[in-house]
């Protein structure tokens, strides 16, 4: 019974240390209020152009706003993991300095998580990196801390480097070297990532225009020519075609997205 409970016990050490290192996917209490408020007033927004009533807003909102949370979500994710790549480019390097003028691993992890404080880089790779070093201070070996980190990792250059780590140490080959290439493979990677984005950012624009055109052509109309779309907003056949109106404008809105994910891929 005592060994069923010491084996429980470390389960769940295992499982607390392992959770330090997980990149969350879930949006800050600050994003979710600030996507909650942006989604309703998008959704109410829409609500007025097409029906000139923000109860068709009201009553869908709770549907818009899962969808609007979900998409806010993927993006901020996308853009930790992008953050997380720079930084650990930049990390491979400054410990690859560190190992050439004769540091541990240990200090070497160390005097780089400093250096990421000290210039205000208190971001997910930060946060990771104290909880290397404490277990480091804990008795655990570099080998095993690294180990543990690229198991959880959601990058395959962190899961690849927690590999070649483990075979260097056990091989002797110098970790400085085997560092400075990792940062120079990232370094080529981001320089390439950079330029896609670049090319597609035209794009990108041209999505957001276009998603924005059909709803900036109605509001005008109605400025405009408000006697012309009366009968589009008080009979109930007018409501209808707005409704099927406003399925269309979604169904080529979702499309845009997912052909501009393609291309991005």
């Amino acid at each position: 019974m005592s060994r069923e409970k010491t084996d429980r016990k470390r389960e769940q050490e295992w499982q607390r240390t392992v959770a330090l290192y997980r990149i969350s996917d879930e949006l800050t209490g600050r994003q979710k209020v600030s996507g909650v408020a942006a989604g309703t007033g998008v959704c109410l927004a829409i609500s007025f152009i097409f029906y000139h009533s923000v109860i068709p807003g009201v009553i869908l909102s709770p549907l818009f706003l899962w969808q609007y949370l979900k998409r806010k979500k993927k993006r901020c994710y996308e853009k930790r993991l992008r953050v997380l790549r720079e930084e650990f480019r930049e990390l491979a390097g400054v410990m690859a300095s560190f190992l050439l003028a004769g540091y541990s691993i240990e200090n070497a992890m160390e005097s780089a998580r400093n250096q990421m404080a000290e210039q205000g880089k208190k971001g997910d790779l930060e946060r990771i990196l104290s909880c290397m070093i404490r277990e480091i201070r804990m008795g655990e070996n570099a080998e095993n801390v690294w180990l543990h980190f690229s198991a959880e990792a959601p990058l395959d250059e962190i899961r690849d480097f927690g590999q070649i780590f483990s075979l260097s140490r056990r091989s002797g080959v110098s970790l400085a070297e085997v560092l400075r290439k990792v940062a120079d493979q990232l370094t080529q990677k981001l320089q390439t990532e950079i330029q896609i984005e670049t090319q597609i950012a035209g794009k990108r624009m041209e999505q957001k225009v276009m998603n924005l055109m059909p709803a900036a052509i109605l509001v005008y109309i109605c400025l405009t020519s408000a006697e012309m779309m009366e009968v589009m907003y008080t009979t109930g056949l007018g409501k209808l075609v707005m409704t099927v109106c406003l399925a269309v404008y979604a169904g080529a809105f979702w499309l845009s997205e997912k052909m501009l994910e393609s291309i991005s891929r």
